[in-house]
């Protein structure tokens, strides 16, 4: 009687080892973390990867103006200023910071700008199809070893230094 047992639970475990992984969910494919080379080289035409380009940069021009922020290895003597752009609109909004654009931010998106510290004036306007816009400022306030944060809406903006 007991051998009968031992036989049927060994024939059982055997199944369950020999069963195809057919019931097991598939693990997605994870890419590994890690860093890539970027790719340079002369534009051939027009990017697929691009729908509407930007200014271009000119690997030749040195901008005095513009500031490395600390964790990015930065300078440690003197003051910076981060700009926040926080846009709570479903538009694409142009910034500009001391009169210089310094990039869009996208529908519900934010953008961030480190400036050198001191009196900073912020600008931002939102063009439409039909030739209109609107715009946000200009304002100016004092930033220094502090966060400017502008909330962007679609009928008015808030500004603080944090």
């Amino acid at each position: 009687m007991f051998k009968p047992f031992l036989l049927t639970l060994a024939v059982a475990m055997l199944s369950l080892l020999c069963t195809p992984e057919i019931l097991a969910q598939e693990q997605p494919v994870e890419e590994p973390d890690g860093s890539e080379d970027v790719t340079r080289g002369r534009s051939r035409g027009e990017d697929p990867n691009i729908d509407q380009p930007r200014a271009k940069n000119n690997p030749d021009a040195v901008d005095d103006e513009l500031v490395q922020p600390l964790e990015k290895g930065g300078r440690t003597r003197g003051t910076t200023c981060a700009v926040v752009f926080d846009n709570w609109t479903d538009w694409y909004i142009d910034c500009y910071v001391d009169r210089r654009y310094r990039g869009d931010v996208a529908p519900y998106g934010k953008g961030y700008v480190y400036v050198a510290g001191g009196n900073t004036q912020i600008y931002a306007v939102a063009e439409f199809t039909d030739g209109s816009e609107i715009t946000y400022g200009p304002k100016t306030r004092y930033c220094s070893n502090d966060i400017f944060t502008v909330t962007l809406h679609k009928d008015h903006y808030s500004h603080k230094v944090e």
